[in-house]
């Protein structure tokens, strides 16, 4: 079976994702979640043994956010204390394009 023009560019982009732990690590971690923020994933990297520092975690956010995979970032608060006061964050959402590139992951064995 022949690649189509428009899966091709999703082709090329499952090769070249299945080949970056951390970015496999944030997509399956957003689709997972209702939503992730930079902090909270850099948390979950060091929880799960990846050794990243805050830099590699936002650089591969905003990576999959500019590839269509998860979406724009959308502002919000995180609460940081039990009373409720929190802190500015950026959210993100997994898109559709980012959850068809999970289930394709899944499909070959990838995740």
């Amino acid at each position: 079976m022949t690649q189509t023009k428009i899966d091709r560019p999703f082709a090329e982009e499952k090769a070249r994702i299945s080949k970056l732990p951390l970015q496999l690590f944030i997509l399956k971690l957003a689709g997972d979640s209702p939503s992730i923020y930079g902090w909270g994933t850099c948390k979950a990297t060091r929880e799960a043994g990846l050794k990243r520092n805050q830099t590699s975690v936002y650089k591969a956010i905003n990576q999959l956010s500019a590839r269509g995979m998860l979406s724009e970032p959308k502002r919000g608060r995180v609460k940081t204390t039990e009373n409720g006061d929190g802190r500015e964050a950026n959210f993100f959402k997994i898109t559709p394009r980012g959850r068809r590139m999970l289930k394709s992951l899944a499909k070959d064995g990838l995740l």
